[in-house]
């Protein structure tokens, strides 16, 4: 990602806003130590191949970060698919 054009894609930027961290961080250290684990939960979600099976993958996310995070406000109820925006 060492292309600057990089810092403008939709997803990249939507995802460093979910996460809470600035779009560059995703051009040095990932995240920090948390960098390998995020990295892996994505190349394992680009590996699910059918909308099953990424809506079971969120469901247990979700599950568990309810769990985890008492009055959280992420839960499947409010959670809804990412649309880029193409401004």
């Amino acid at each position: 990602m060492s292309n600057r054009s990089d810092l403008y894609n939709p997803l990249l930027r939507a995802i460093a806003t979910a996460l809470d961290v600035p779009v560059t961080a995703f051009l040095s250290d990932p995240l920090g130590d948390e960098g390998g684990d995020v990295i892996a939960l994505l190349r394992a979600w680009a590996a699910i191949d059918d909308a099953q099976g990424h809506r079971r993958v969120l469901n247990a996310a979700l599950r568990e970060a309810d769990r985890s995070s008492e009055g959280s406000d992420v839960t499947a109820e409010n959670v809804r698919p990412f649309t880029p925006d193409h401004n």
